[in-house]
């Protein structure tokens, strides 16, 4: 059974060798896949987050933290990730 990568992300580092070798390569692609989805969704919240609310700062509005959330989207899913391709919120 593939597990859903909210429930990996909870497994503790001492596990990660037994279970991810249970998995299947597909599994594992999968997993793979909805984690680096996971990274890069944190980002843009994050981005916006800081943009609207962040420390010391003043609310720039929505229309200005949806450019800053793609802005670190696209750093976490081109840079950090390693993918060529990135596909922004349009919100």
């Amino acid at each position: 059974m593939k597990p859903k990568a909210t429930t990996a992300l909870a497994w503790a580092p001492a596990q990660w060798q037994a279970k991810v070798d249970r998995m299947t390569d597909l599994e594992r692609q999968q997993l793979i896949r909805e984690i680096d989805g996971i990274a890069c969704r944190a980002a843009e919240l994050g981005g916006y987050l800081a943009d609207r609310y962040g420390y010391g700062g003043s609310d720039r509005g929505h229309k200005a933290a949806v450019k800053q959330a793609n802005k670190q989207g696209r750093a976490v899913w081109m840079k950090a990730l390693g993918y060529n391709a990135y596909h922004g919120l349009h919100i």
